[in-house]
């Protein structure tokens, strides 16, 4: 009898994670990071509450959208980790993220973290994690390249 309950758990938990592979596979591998289908469709959540016009877009479009999009952060992320310290609290990521809600239309915290959670996408930290690597990639941009803008004070008055 011991024999049969095991050879029926054994069975149970073989087909649940012959089942899960089928489900979640790679489609891209980025500075030994991986990238499923799963992250992808993510992602396409995550854009569409950004740019609600994508929602008018092919899925295989926004689907190929939203790879570029997280290959294009693996990147940033690697290359703004040479100059900043990513354990470091952020003293201005709250700041940073009601900015960002506010800019989407959003009244508060509550409600955007409300709409990432019914649409299965990303949470708090995960997007105060997105919005760090932007706030250092910008910083970066505007280092390399301050000497090369210039602004006519004159044009602006």
């Amino acid at each position: 009898m011991k024999k049969f309950f095991l050879f029926v758990l054994i069975f149970i938990l073989f087909n649940s994670t012959v089942f899960a592979k089928k489900n979640v596979f790679i489609i891209a591998k980025v500075n030994e990071k991986i990238i499923t289908n799963l992250d992808i469709e993510k992602e396409a959540s995550y854009l569409k509450i950004l740019n609600p016009q994508l929602e008018k877009i092919e899925k295989d479009k926004i689907l190929k959208i939203s790879k570029n999009s997280l290959i294009n952060e693996i990147i940033k992320k690697d290359e703004t980790k040479k100059f900043f310290d990513y354990n470091q609290k952020l003293n201005i990521a709250d700041k940073i993220l009601k900015d960002f809600q506010n800019s989407l239309g959003f009244k508060d915290k509550r409600e955007f973290l409300s709409l990432l959670s019914k649409n299965k996408t990303y949470s708090e930290e995960e997007i105060k994690e997105k919005l760090k690597i932007e706030f250092f990639w910008n910083r970066i941009i505007l280092e390399k390249f301050n000497d090369l803008v210039k602004i006519d004070k004159q044009k602006f008055l």
